[in-house]
């Protein structure tokens, strides 16, 4: 849906999911239903449901074109992944939106956000095996480890290391 109707509608960033199905070609845009408010592990670790509008603080800890990481501590299941944008390494945001799972990545869509404060520090990385990586509870979590290279070309700029635990990619 068209953010505001005034905004130029060539313009991707002018553009939000629509809260209901199919959209609203010709009508009002649809409206945000009511978010719950969760912590992240609550939303990662299955206390909310996929589909349930949910609220949410954080650091964002990564930003990449059309998403951002956001992370509300240490630990396991403490980040999540938001799409959106407007946002930079060290802001600490409120997050609105709709849980989803894409290809087995938690993750927030629809969002709207607010910026509380700017450059703020990032949270500790978590020490981990490469295979220790791998588990869930540490997805989207900023994580450091160290391995040799196993494989130099895994596709799309990305490769994978092992410190004998196990291969983890990592992406470039």
């Amino acid at each position: 849906e068209l953010i505001d109707p005034s905004l130029d509608n060539t313009l991707a960033e002018n553009w939000q999911g629509s809260y209901v199905d199919n959209g609203t070609p010709g009508a009002m845009n649809s409206e945000q239903p009511p978010a719950t408010s969760y912590t992240i592990e609550e939303i990662q670790d299955g206390t909310a449901t996929e589909g349930e509008i949910a609220s949410t603080n954080g650091v964002v800890t990564a930003v990449y074109p059309a998403e951002y990481v956001i992370q509300d501590g240490t630990g396991p299941f403490s980040a999540v992944w938001v799409i959106g944008t407007g946002v930079a390494e060290g802001d600490e945001v409120d997050v609105f939106g709709e849980i989803e799972e894409f290809f087995g990545r938690t993750q927030l869509t629809n969002t709207t956000r607010v910026i509380n404060s700017t450059g703020n520090p990032l949270p500790a990385p978590e020490v981990l095996g490469t295979g220790a990586m791998a588990d869930e509870q540490w997805e989207s979590v900023l994580c450091r480890s160290t391995g040799a290279i196993a494989q130099a070309d895994a596709g799309f700029g990305n490769w994978t290391i092992d410190d004998g635990t196990g291969q983890i990619g990592v992406y470039g």
